[in-house]
């Protein structure tokens, strides 16, 4: 693995972990947009999905059932790796993509389109955490329009998590600040102590 994928899976992970979003709760804003994706695009699957060390996860779905997926598995973790969109007219007749595990067992799997998130940049770097995705049953070609679309649609995802990240960090540093006047005060309540047992005093201009 180059040094530059190497710190990127690192920096993807660690990405993942200061957003705390792997397991939660479907939200609005998330499910919103897997919709508007899905009815552009009028096609069977749409979901968000973020590659985790060893699955995909999908954050918001539409049209399947599934949570999440090996990660080997997944044609969308190639998309994270390589930081590149991957559109495919018909998945079974790819000369890369059909021999893939997921579409080789999964005849159905056809028309495919994914565009990267890129994650919130951390410290003066950033790393794509996941994927919008857009899956449908026949082969179909996708208008400049409609990948037009989708690219914004995931520029607005990315808008999602960047406060995410900062409302974490901002909690973060409120509790180090709460801790930090608390040893504070214990140590001001110390030093009165031990005055009162020295039987000495202070001044203070």
């Amino acid at each position: 693995m180059p040094d530059t994928t190497a710190r990127d899976e690192v920096l993807r992970q660690q990405t993942l972990t200061a957003l705390q979003i792997l397991d939660t709760a479907p939200e609005d804003e998330f499910d919103a947009v897997v919709k508007a994706a899905r009815r552009i695009f009028g096609c069977r699957t749409s979901f968000i999905s973020f590659i985790d060390s060893d699955r995909q996860w999908f954050k918001a779905r539409e049209g399947t059932d599934l949570r999440e997926t090996p990660r080997d598995c997944s044609i969308c973790a190639i998309a994270v790796e390589q930081n590149r969109e991957i559109l495919v007219e018909d998945l079974q007749a790819h000369p890369q993509f059909s021999k893939h595990p997921a579409v080789a067992d999964t005849p159905e799997l056809r028309f495919y389109a994914s565009i990267p998130l890129a994650g919130p940049t951390i410290g003066e770097a950033s790393a794509p955490i996941g994927t919008l995705c857009v899956i449908d049953d026949h082969p179909r070609t996708a208008t400049p329009e409609e990948l037009s679309e989708l690219r914004q649609l995931a520029l607005v995802i990315e808008s999602l998590l960047r406060p995410r990240l900062d409302a974490k960090l901002s909690r973060i540093a409120l509790a180090e600040r709460r801790a930090l006047i608390d040893n504070l005060h214990r140590t001001h309540r110390q030093f009165e102590l031990a005055e009162q047992m020295a039987q000495i005093g202070h001044w203070r201009l």
